[in-house]
């Protein structure tokens, strides 16, 4: 039966009586937030039900593990394993213990997770909280008039929640932290409540533990503007201000950096050495941000290893050869994290950068983002996660361009049109090419047959000891030997070969396992029975 033309009518105006409703409710901050929070933690849960929990493929995501696994266990590190030679992988230490390189906080987020039953859970947790943080920052900032945008921009932001949401490695924390600072940066009067002091400090501590550079940045960056407002403002009071700002916020990041030395001290033996320290001292070959130069090459145990650090050195020096090609670089680098953030419409938002400039508030946040953007953009690599701490300003400085540019339109109706088709558009087509590509990914990542080997272990319900060899073609981005924080105790222990007398040892040391071999360049890795006559040499695997 067809609907007549007053069906339709009607139906149509209940759906823009709704629409206003909406809006209406939002322009509640405390709503607004909590909205964010649920429909974006359901938002996460719901494509990991529909994609699965992702195999891990990046070293960093097996390093968070890691680190997930021992936080898990109660501990902050784990004991040196006696063969730890044959145990070493990228972005993790052994010596003087045995845990990833990173700071804890991502591992932390994924160890609830695995509490909860899979650290993918912890994931999409921290994507929900990270969103409700930015939320509560940009609508400190902007007017109310624009919550409405705000939360379904921040919901349903898709490299927030497939690239960080659905993955181990990880960027919702360091968002959270940024959007904390900022957001109380943004609220602060002169009443000067000590809550957002609290709050900023808060923030300062998260960062600290997940980006703590680019954290450091950003937070000496706001201290700056605090105290260019301080000798500006007349209202306010510096004791008031020493009292109700500084105070509260030393005190929550003096806790953070008892916490972090504590660590540091577990871990190193010495509460100002990070464990990311002791690794690049161990490993590192090239120099962590672009103004330092390459130093000695470590004597590294392991060819593959070696081969990694090798390739990584020789792509930078074809990559950073001159200062023509490092700026070529890095500007390619600054428009993909902008695209990260702000998607497509970026391109429309830069014409409102000439109109965002004459509002000092704006003004404000553009200027704040430069150092942070920056600082993450100072390493020979580049991702958006490193840029995580600033991303929040990133973001409402894309916001308060837009916002600029509908004011703008007021008077030119035909280009506001244009806008109200582009902009769905435009995240529309974010939405399914993102959603598309990290389906493909997951589908054909060659993680997926480790997993597939875990799962075989693990339904024959038995020890196993994996010794994992490669061709001399290997992509050692592809690496297999990674393991749990207590190895002996692990169903399953994959392991490098070193040569045939301490392959003996470690098959002594394990010899209530069932030995197997996987060959990882195999079109189709599989697992074959060990055989004690295998003549290691003759095969020539990557690691002897």
């Amino acid at each position: 039966m067809n609907s007549t033309p007053s069906q339709s009518s009607d139906f149509f105006g209940k759906l823009k009586l709704g629409f206003q409703a909406f809006q209406r409710t939002m322009r509640n901050p405390t709503i607004c937030v909590l909205t964010a929070w649920a429909v974006a933690t359901m938002l996460a849960f719901l494509l990991t039900a529909v994609q699965g929990a992702p195999a891990p493929t990046v070293h960093d995501e097996f390093a968070y593990l890691l680190g997930a696994d021992t936080l898990a266990s109660g501990r902050i590190t784990n004991p040196t394993h006696p063969m730890w030679q044959h145990f070493e992988s990228f972005h993790i230490i052994q010596q003087p213990s045995y845990i990833c390189k990173y700071p804890p906080a991502q591992a932390l987020t994924l160890a609830v997770g695995q509490w909860l039953g899979h650290p993918i859970i912890g994931a999409c947790l921290a994507t929900g909280i990270a969103t409700a943080a930015l939320v509560w920052m940009l609508v400190g900032w902007l007017p109310r008039r624009y919550f409405w945008i705000v939360c379904l921009f921040a919901v349903f932001h898709p490299e927030i929640q497939i690239q960080w949401g659905q993955s181990y490695w990880g960027g919702a924390v360091a968002l959270c932290g940024g959007s904390l600072l900022i957001g109380a940066l943004g609220r602060l009067t002169e009443k000067m409540e000590i809550r957002l002091a609290v709050i900023a400090g808060l923030g300062i501590v998260l960062m600290a533990n997940s980006r703590p550079f680019e954290g450091a940045v950003l937070s000496a960056t706001v201290g700056a503007v605090l105290i260019w407002k301080l000798l500006r403002t007349k209202t306010w009071s510096p004791v008031r201000f020493a009292a109700r700002v500084v105070l509260p916020a030393a005190i929550v990041v003096g806790f953070g950096a008892a916490q972090i030395t504590y660590c540091n001290r577990a871990i190193t033996g010495d509460a100002l050495t990070m464990p990311y320290q002791v690794h690049e001292k161990t490993y590192g070959w090239n120099p962590l941000f672009v103004w330092k130069k390459a130093g000695e090459k470590p004597a590294y145990r392991h060819p593959m290893m070696q081969r990694f650090y090798e390739l990584d050195k020789a792509n930078n020096d074809l990559k950073f050869g001159s200062a023509t090609d490092l700026l070529t670089v890095k500007a390619g680098v600054a428009s993909k994290i902008l695209k990260f953030f702000c998607g497509g419409t970026i391109l429309i938002a830069l014409l409102g950068l000439p109109l965002l400039l004459r509002r000092p508030r704006y003004r404000l946040a553009l200027l704040l983002v430069i150092p942070g953007l920056v600082a993450s953009l100072s390493t020979f690599w580049g991702w958006p996660h490193y840029s995580a701490p600033v991303a929040p300003l990133i973001i409402l400085t894309f916001f308060a361009c837009m916002i600029e540019i509908w004011r703008y339109t007021q008077k030119h109706q035909k280009y506001r049109k244009l806008l109200l088709v582009s902009i769905p558009v435009f995240h529309i087509l974010w939405w399914a090419t993102l959603f598309i590509a990290s389906a493909d990914s997951q589908r054909n990542s060659w993680g997926r047959h480790r997993v597939a080997i875990q799962k075989q272990l693990h339904a024959q319900k038995g020890s196993d000891l994996v010794l994992v060899r490669y061709s001399q073609q290997h992509n050692p981005h592809n690496e297999w030997v990674y393991n749990a924080a207590d190895i002996d105790s692990a169903p399953i222990v994959w392991a490098r070969e070193i040569s045939s007398q301490r392959r003996k040892e470690l098959l002594d040391y394990f010899n209530d396992r069932t030995v197997w071999i996987v060959d990882a360049d195999e079109e189709l890795p599989q697992l074959k029975p060990f055989v004690a006559e295998y003549d290691l040499a003759q095969q020539q695997p990557a690691s002897q």
